[in-house]
């Protein structure tokens, strides 16, 4: 008779809060986390941005609302994301489409896990191994703060 292991249960019923992934990046991960949420924007300005009427495009808020800023990156912001891009394009697929969903697309976290075949709970492990291998390609790059 076949019996189901308890914790496998406890595991698939676990609650995950997905509004905090961000928040929870390990210190270590935290440069490489700004520099990929910079990547994403740099994407964004492409295919996958949002058109601006013409006479906002240059708009920039008052300092006050500015959100702080990253350490300054060694590139300049064209090139880091350009960099970024080609390592990001040079990971293992499965990793390569995780950083893709969560930073430049937006994909619901539940859809990532579906169409990745993980667990909800795996979903944190997984993005956080996916910015350690950019962060380690973009150090054997030169890249500083990755």
């Amino acid at each position: 008779m076949f019996t189901a292991d308890p914790t496998d249960n406890q595991r698939r019923r676990t609650f995950v809060d997905f509004s905090a992934l961000n928040d929870r990046v390990p210190a270590q991960l935290a440069s490489t986390h700004q520099q990929l949420l910079d990547w994403a924007r740099w994407c964004k300005t492409g295919r996958y941005g949002r058109a601006t009427a013409p006479g906002f495009e240059g708009y920039r808020p008052p300092s006050a609302f500015d959100a702080p800023r990253a350490p300054t990156p060694s590139l300049p912001p064209q090139q880091l994301g350009l960099t970024i891009e080609r390592t990001v394009a040079s990971l293992p697929m499965r990793y390569r489409e995780l950083l893709r969903g969560w930073y430049v697309l937006n994909t619901p976290p539940m859809r990532m896990c579906t169409e990745h075949s993980i667990r909800p709970i795996e979903l944190e492990e997984e993005l956080n191994n996916a910015r350690g291998m950019v962060r380690n390609q973009l150090r054997a790059q030169g890249v500083r703060n990755a």
